[in-house]
C-alpha cells in the first residue's frame, strides 16, 4: 500500500505518523490478496471548526478499478485515526463481498 499522509492546521510528527501508517496498513488485510502496491492511499489529517470534534481524519484510496472516499470525525486525532481505520475496514469488506458475488 502506498500512503501519502497530509495535515491541514497542525504539523505532522513522527510518532503520529508511524501510528497512522500501522493503522492504515492494518486496513490492507481487508483487501485480501491484491498487491499492495496497487493499492493508492491519501490520508488527510485536519483540525475542524466542528465543536466537540475538533479533528478530522479522511482516506481517499484508489484501487484497480475502484475509489473509495471516507472521512471520520473525533475529538482527538488518534480517535479519528482509528475510526477511520474501522470503517475503511468495513467498507472494504462490502465491496470484497460485492466483487466475489459479482464474479459467481
Amino acid at each position: 500500500m502506498n500512503i501519502s499522509i497530509k495535515t491541514v492546521g497542525f504539523t505532522l510528527s513522527e510518532t503520529l505518523e508511524a501510528f497512522t501508517r500501522q493503522k492504515m496498513n492494518d486496513t490492507l488485510r481487508a483487501f485480501g490478496r491484491m498487491e499492495g502496491e496497487t493499492i493508492r492511499t491519501v490520508v488527510t489529517l485536519a483540525r475542524t471548526e466542528v465543536p466537540g470534534s475538533p479533528f478530522r481524519a479522511s482516506a481517499d484510496i484508489t484501487v484497480p478499478g475502484d475509489h473509495f472516499f471516507i472521512e471520520e470525525v473525533a475529538p482527538d486525532v488518534h480517535t479519528a485515526i482509528t475510526q477511520l481505520k474501522k470503517t475503511t475496514i468495513t467498507r472494504v469488506k462490502r465491496w470484497r463481498e460485492r466483487i466475489i458475488e459479482r464474479n459467481h
